[in-house]
């Protein structure tokens, strides 16, 4: 069934046949007595220029791909090629130095009796003339040349962070990794600071990886974004494409808040307690049902309708939620379910108690998994 959705699982493997900058195969990386597998049979290409983020949950791995990528952790299978040449294999491992791989930790590690200048300078060779305009570029780049005297406990922590990234560059490395740089940063002060080190990033030409477990912060920043579960790639794709195709309910809740409700697959439909939806509008992701399997419908906050009603009821408001730009209604369905409804123009606002009819918008695909 769901024959026209039949490509939807590949959004997942797309690159793996493109050769990359960098290049993973089936790589597995597990810990001693080892028997706990952190990375499991992880394949992935990352091409010159791209920024991608790895976005996963803590203990999914994230950070130990970052580090068998820089050369500070042994992988037991696969590969990993870094711009053309073998950096790790169960019988090679070539050290990091080696392997011109700029890593930003999540503490920056300034070396604090440096001035900027002199730990931007640390890992940079040639000689003196060549040394000084490499270091003036990258001040320009990160913008501090006018504070390049200074210490890192005279800066902020903006300003700590655009340090550690011009160190990270300065060397003119073939890419650079960065472990959940922003996290120690305020929410509005991460926000607007990740985006400025992309736009450095980019205008640099660098490819980048960044691994967090910031949702949003995946999705603005990146070309390309990869999920992480339990050691496995579930999926890697575009921001947008990631969005609208997951290929597993687990993809669906990692990129975005999703609203969830039970479905039975009919010939034409899925049935669901709020109504149908015609098979037209369904993704399946990497699954396929046959006719009067149950589902689970992932619904994004856009792809519901609320309205009050006296006689197509399904359901009563138990719970009212403000959250800046929209109304968030938590209703409980005649099964005894609740599902959570936005409510963004908040023109019609409703109350708790009041009995209300909901629809699909049915603007994008509903992606549907086994239940």
């Amino acid at each position: 069934m769901f024959e026209n959705n039949k490509t939807i699982g590949s959004y997942h493997s797309d690159f793996e046949k493109e050769k990359g900058l960098i290049e993973v195969e089936n790589v597995k990386c597990s810990y001693p007595p080892f028997d706990q597998i952190v990375l499991d049979d992880l394949s992935l290409v990352i091409n010159s220029g791209e920024f991608v983020t790895i976005l996963g949950h803590s203990g999914s791995g994230k950070t130990t791909l970052l580090r068998s990528l820089a050369g500070f952790e042994i992988i037991q299978e696969g590969y990993i090629r870094i711009n053309g040449m073998l950096a790790s294999t169960s019988w090679t491992h070539l050290p990091p130095e080696k392997r011109k791989i700029g890593f930003i930790f999540q503490d920056y590690a300034l070396f604090p009796h440096l001035t900027v200048r002199q730990n931007i300078s640390f890992g940079v060779v040639g000689n003196k003339n060549d040394k000084k305009k490499r270091e003036n570029y990258i001040l320009d780049l990160i913008g501090l040349k006018k504070q390049d005297y200074r210490y890192p406990h005279q800066l902020s922590g903006g300003q700590q962070q655009r340090v550690a990234l011009g160190r990270a560059l300065a060397p003119n490395p073939v890419a650079i990794l960065m472990d959940e740089p922003f996290s120690n940063l305020d929410r509005q002060l991460r926000s607007s600071l990740s985006r400025e080190i992309r736009d450095i990033i980019k205008s640099s030409g660098i490819t980048a990886i960044l691994v967090t477990h910031d949702r949003e912060e995946a999705m603005i920043l990146s070309d390309r974004v990869g999920v992480l579960v339990d050691g496995k790639l579930i999926q890697i794709s575009e921001p947008e494409k990631l969005y609208r195709f997951p290929a597993s309910l687990e993809v669906s809740r990692m990129i975005s808040e999703t609203r969830l409700i039970q479905g039975i697959v009919q010939k034409k439909y899925i049935n669901t307690e709020i109504g149908k939806i015609s098979i037209e509008k369904i993704q399946s992701g990497d699954s396929t049902f046959n006719e009067g399997s149950p589902i689970i419908a992932s619904l994004r906050p856009e792809d519901l309708i609320i309205k009050k009603s006296n006689s197509d009821i399904h359901g009563t408001i138990v719970r009212k939620e403000f959250s800046g730009n929209n109304l968030i209604y938590c209703v409980e369905l005649k099964s005894g379910d609740f599902l959570h409804v936005d409510n963004f123009n908040r023109i019609d606002s409703l109350n708790e108690g009041e009995n209300v009819s909901l629809d699909f918008s049915l603007r994008n695909p509903i992606s549907i998994f086994p239940k």
